[in-house]
């Protein structure tokens, strides 16, 4: 008697295994598009390891080593200068990047050294080449540059 209980829970559990395992399978064949596109971009901040909230100035200059920069945001601007460096460190990463520099946005630290250059594009992206990176720049980044390049990208 105990032979066949003991066959009868092995069939049954077995039963429930490949119910489960047929389940599991229909379950992770769908279209993994849906998956990945619900993972946000990592962040300018995140890939680069700055944080431009903390900074303490950004110059807009048409290239590196201008002595004159074309546009200056400094901390004590307040609300323009956090609603940028915002922006800046919330920009998202794009797979592929190019198109003309238009110019190069630097930031400060707070003790006046470099803290980051970052390359503007007519397209609108920013270019990092210190990590070889492009990120879509946020709406309050292209105005600010925009006041001084010219066009740069689809929303300035």
């Amino acid at each position: 008697m105990r032979y066949l209980d003991r066959m009868r829970t092995g069939v049954a559990l077995g039963a429930l295994l490949l119910c489960l395992t047929g389940t599991t399978a229909t379950l992770t064949s769908g279209p993994r598009e849906s998956v990945s596109a619900a993972v946000p971009a990592p962040t300018l901040a995140a890939v680069c390891h700055t944080n431009p909230e903390a900074d303490g100035s950004a110059e807009l200059c048409r290239q590196l080593g201008d002595r004159r920069p074309l546009a200056v945001l400094r901390r004590r601007d307040g609300a323009a200068f956090q609603s940028l460096m915002r922006a800046l460190a919330s920009s998202p990463q794009v797979p592929t990047g190019g198109g003309e520099i238009s110019g190069v946005l630097v930031l400060y630290g707070r003790a006046g050294r470099v803290d980051h250059v970052l390359q503007v594009t007519r397209d609108g992206l920013l270019y990092d080449p210190a990590v070889k990176q492009y990120f879509r720049a946020g709406d309050e980044v292209l105005r600010f540059a925009a006041q001084v390049l010219g066009s740069t990208g689809p929303s300035a």
